[in-house]
């Protein structure tokens, strides 16, 4: 019996069938208590619901069936054929690079990191050149933080900064932040570069100009440590006149626990690492005045499990070589497009990541002429890969451990059966046949 079977409950459809608690990962806040209803063996119905959920869970026009079957050039093979076939292509590059991940169980990730660890290859995730900003600030000065049920019950002042919740995390408001304790009363302030849909429950708005978050953060620290301050300089450079700023900084002084919350990278920023810096850096310094935390607004799936993974295994959270025998660490030289770009890589093992038509291009340009094996549960959106194994839906039909963006793991199980194997089960398989 699978774990969809055993945790439904009846309906008055026979084919129909109802699993409560559930998890989405749609967005950062992974909320954990969706009913979901399943007919046919296909989501027909959700609640609460939202257009990420929707997506997640794919209902309706988001629906698409699961592929079944491996293909070797092409050409259908049994299953056991392909994982030879994988182990052999693994065993027998030099430089071989796992990808992927951040849609995969904590399970399989850890599975991942072996595989890497017996081929001796690389391991890395998308968006890596993204987020490495914000690893790097963090890893240079640390981070005050909090969990999303600390900030609903404690924050009395919540600060959006370059991030929109309301657009990108429809039940964060209600879950987290505005309208989540009616017996706290909160101040709200937003920081970006043009007004957004989150907007209108905020207190104010501080509009800066494009590429001037670092120099807001920068006059926010000098308020905090009284260094004198150009008048006219602020004004020009952040976009907003000195007095204002010293309204934001009394605001935060007369709350009693004041939660930040920012993207995981900047995409506006020329000075990204040094923003992220400088903004951890705030964030202590204002904790000598009140109890002030920050936290990423996280991304879809599982990429916080899969840095935590990699970082339990390795040492690393990131871009780790295992080419010597040992992880290596080095987010400039061993993250996946730079080893593209310098031809570095002589095998591609794709898994457990949600790939669109244009990253499909990007890698058959980036990686031409190597054998490429792709685990998924969706077909491969360009020209056929060396190798083809059918995976099932993390969002459907997995079962295992995810986390939250703020660190909080939560069970994730089925609604949906599938004929295919876990990603978890495949890899381990890859690595019982390696060489």
């Amino acid at each position: 019996m699978t774990d969809a079977e055993e945790t439904s409950s009846p309906s008055e459809n026979a084919s129909q069938q109802t699993f409560d608690h559930r998890v989405c990962l749609a967005w950062g806040g992974g909320c954990d208590d969706l009913t979901v209803t399943v007919k046919e063996n296909r989501v027909v119905a959700i609640s609460p619901s939202c257009e990420p959920s929707k997506r997640w869970f794919r209902l309706g026009d988001y629906f698409q069936p699961e592929v079944e079957g491996c293909f070797y050039q092409g050409t259908l093979i049994e299953r056991a054929e392909a994982i030879e076939v994988a182990a052999r292509l693994l065993s027998d590059a030099k430089s071989p690079l796992i990808y992927g991940l951040e849609q995969a169980t904590c399970e399989a990730q850890q599975a991942a990191v072996e595989l890497a660890d017996r081929v001796r290859g690389t391991i890395d995730f998308p968006n890596t050149s993204k987020s490495l900003s914000n690893v790097l600030a963090f890893q240079k000065t640390g981070k005050v933080s909090a969990t999303l049920g600390e900030i609903k019950q404690r924050a009395d002042c919540i600060i959006y900064w370059n991030c929109d919740p309301v657009a990108t995390q429809p039940h964060h408001l209600s879950r987290y932040s505005l309208d989540s304790n009616p017996n706290l009363s909160r101040r709200y302030f937003i920081v970006d570069h043009e007004e957004n849909k989150t907007s209108s429950r905020a207190e104010k708005t501080f509009k800066v100009h494009k590429n001037s978050h670092l120099a807001a953060v920068q006059t926010l620290r000098a308020l905090e440590k009284n260094r004198p301050l150009s008048k006219e300089l602020v004004q020009q450079t952040t976009g907003n006149s000195l007095e204002e700023w010293k309204k934001l900084q009394q605001a935060i002084h007369d709350s009693n626990f004041v939660a930040i919350l920012f993207p995981g990278h900047l995409s506006s920023e020329d000075e990204c690492q040094i923003f992220y810096t400088a903004l951890r850096r705030w964030i202590r310094e204002l904790n000598k005045v009140t109890s002030v935390i920050g936290l990423t607004l996280g991304e879809p799936d599982n990429p916080v499990g899969a840095e935590n993974i990699l970082a339990s295994s390795s040492g690393y959270p990131l871009a780790v070589s295992y080419h010597l025998g040992y992880p290596r660490y080095n987010p400039i030289e061993f993250n996946s497009e730079q080893q593209a770009v310098n031809q570095e890589i002589d095998c591609l093992l794709i898994a457990g990541t949600s790939l669109t038509q244009e990253d499909c291009q990007a890698i058959q340009t980036h990686y031409k002429g190597i054998p490429k094996i792709v685990l998924s549960p969706f077909p491969y959106h360009a020209s056929q890969p060396e190798l083809f194994l059918s995976i099932r839906d993390l969002a459907t039909a997995e079962t295992g451990l995810v986390y939250r963006s703020d660190g909080v793991p939560l069970p994730l199980r089925a609604v949906c059966t599938s004929n295919n194997p876990p990603l978890q089960e495949t890899l381990e398989a890859i690595i019982s046949h390696l060489k």
